[in-house]
Formats: structure tokens, C-alpha cells, sequence
């Protein structure tokens, strides 16, 4: 801000935006820059300024309204867990900030992402509907209040093939009976 002439000081207040009270930053700033620290990220708030001089205090300016920049997310990584012939656990520790994640998913040898479940609260989503044997590809976003992160790095995963189906019993009982058997042959039943 520019300086006041016969100023001897300035006292700076902030508040979060619709806050009540406001809060007192430094009441003897002799320069014409304060840097406000220990605010919240992606926060709205307000500032005003009041002048101290011989004969007392101005009344405050009016109102500046700022918002805090959100740092920038990270993007999750990945884990394939538990694979059925049909469905995959896939899962990744909580990004800072995030308020939720994205997962999509693929088939090799796709170029379709499908998106999973829209927007995933928790840190671990059970993939369903997959094609036996086959090799997917998974991969992440965590979604915060400004913004979404960069997508995580593909994750690979196959599930498992489908149990071969089970073998005949043998055939019960064998039976060869006597009046069935020649000499060079015999009837079964």
C-alpha cells in the first residue's frame, strides 16, 4: 500500500470470509508490505488496514478480499491387490488434501478408459465385472478443492483365469456279464 503522510505505524486485521471477529495480524508495521502466515490453503479471506499516527487511529480501509492458493495434490499410487477370475482390489494410501479419487481402468490392448464408481471417498475400490485371465491397467486422480492432481502411473494386473471344469467320475458300476464275453470280445453295460 502506499504510504500515509504523518503516519507512524499501521495495524493490519484479517478474517476468514463471513468470519465475525476480526483478527489482529501486527498493530506496529513501520513498512508498507506484511506478509500474512499460517493461513489456511485454498481459503477465502479478508484484510483491512488502519493508520497510526500522532493523533491517534484512522478508521479501517474497507475490506480487501484474497483467496489462498491450494498446494498441489499428489497423485496417488497405485496398488493391484486381490484378483478373482472377475473382479480386482485395487487400493493406494490417502493423497494430503484429497477430498476424493478417480479411478479408471482398461483391458490391454484397449484405448476405452472406463471410469469406476464416479468419485471414490475411500482409498481402495473393488474393480467388478472383469474378463477372466486377463490383463488390466488401472490408474488414479485425487481431487481436492482446487483441482484435480496429475494421474498416477498405470498399474498392471491380470485376473485370474477360470477353474477348469471338473472331470466326469468314472462310470458305476462296470459291469461284464458273462453271457456278454467271447472269445475275442466282451459287451459292457
Amino acid at each position: 500500500w502506499q504510504a500515509v503522510p504523518r503516519a507512524t505505524s499501521y495495524k493490519l486485521k484479517y478474517r476468514a470470509a463471513g468470519a465475525e471477529n476480526w483478527q489482529l495480524a501486527d498493530d506496529q508495521i513501520t513498512d508498507t508490505r506484511y506478509t500474512l502466515e499460517s493461513l489456511k490453503e485454498a481459503t477465502k479471506y479478508e484484510v483491512h488496514a488502519i493508520t497510526n499516527g500522532p493523533g491517534g487511529s484512522s478508521g479501517p480501509t474497507a475490506p480487501v478480499p484474497f483467496e489462498t492458493l491450494a498446494g498441489i495434490l499428489q497423485a496417488p499410487q497405485l496398488i493391484a491387490g486381490d484378483t478373482t477370475s472377475d473382479s480386482a482390489l485395487i487400493s493406494w494410501q490417502a493423497v494430503p488434501r484429497a477430498q476424493s479419487y478417480k479411478l479408471t481402468y482398461k483391458a490391454a490392448g484397449s484405448e476405452k478408459w472406463l471410469q469406476a464408481g464416479g468419485k471414490i471417498s475411500d482409498t481402495h475400490f473393488t474393480l467388478s465385472g472383469l474378463k477372466p485371465g486377463t490383463v488390466y491397467f488401472a490408474k488414479g486422480v485425487a481431487i481436492g478443492p482446487a483441482g484435480t492432481s496429475e494421474a498416477s502411473q498405470e498399474v498392471k494386473f491380470k485376473t485370474e483365469p477360470l477353474p477348469p471344469p471338473d472331470a466326469p467320475g468314472p462310470p458305476n458300476p462296470l459291469i461284464a456279464p458273462p453271457d456278454n464275453i467271447t472269445e475275442t470280445s466282451v459287451s459292457l453295460t
